[in-house]
C-alpha cells in the first residue's frame, strides 16, 4: 500500500502555526531578559571599605609573623652549621688531606708495580714460549740425528770444517 503523502497547504498550515509559536517564545525570552536585566542594574553594591582594611591588616600581621618565625628557623640552621664548622677544627682537615694524599700515593704506586709486572710476566712468558719450541727443534734434530746415523757423522765433520 502506499503512504499517502501530506498536501503543500498542510504543509504550509502546519509551517505557520510553528513560526508563530517560535515569534511568541522569542517575545517571551526578551521579556524575561529586560525584567533580568532591571533587576541586575537595580542591585547595588555597598563596600564597606573598614572591613576590607581590617582584614588587609590582619592578613599583613599574620604575613609579618610567618617572616619572624621563618627568619628565626633560618637563624637556629645558621647557628647549627657554625657549631657543626666550629667542631671540625683544621688539624682534623689536614689529618684527612694527608691520609687521601697517602691513600692517591700508595695505589699510584700499586697500578705503576702492576703494569710493569704484567710487562714483564708478558716478557716472562715469551721467554718460556721461544724456550719451549727450542727444545722441541732440539729434541727433533736428536730423534733425526738418533734414526739417521750417517747423517749425523756428515753433519760433525761438516762441523769440524766449519769451526777450523
Amino acid at each position: 500500500m502506499a503512504k499517502a503523502q501530506p498536501k503543500i497547504g498542510d504543509l504550509l498550515e502546519i509551517l505557520l502555526v510553528e513560526i508563530e509559536k517560535l515569534k511568541s517564545q522569542i517575545a517571551q525570552n526578551g521579556n524575561s531578559q529586560y525584567t533580568l536585566s532591571k533587576k541586575i542594574n537595580d542591585i547595588f553594591v555597598k563596600v564597606d571599605v573598614s572591613e576590607l582594611e581590617s582584614i588587609q591588616e590582619q592578613y599583613s600581621i599574620k604575613f609579618q609573623q610567618q617572616f619572624h618565625q621563618f627568619f628565626r628557623e633560618i637563624n637556629k640552621g645558621n647557628e647549627n652549621f657554625i657549631k657543626i664548622n666550629n667542631s671540625i677544627k683544621f688539624k682534623t682537615i689536614r689529618y684527612l688531606l694527608i691520609l687521601n694524599f697517602t691513600l692517591l700515593l700508595g695505589f699510584g704506586i700499586s697500578m705503576y708495580i702492576a703494569i710493569n709486572n704484567r710487562d714483564y710476566k708478558s716478557k716472562y712468558e715469551q721467554t718460556l714460549q721461544e724456550r719451549d719450541s727450542f727444545q722441541n727443534k732440539f729434541y727433533q734434530a736428536v730423534d733425526y740425528f738418533e734414526a739417521n746415523p750417517k747423517e749425523k757423522e756428515d753433519f760433525l765433520r761438516w762441523r769440524k770444517k766449519k769451526l777450523k
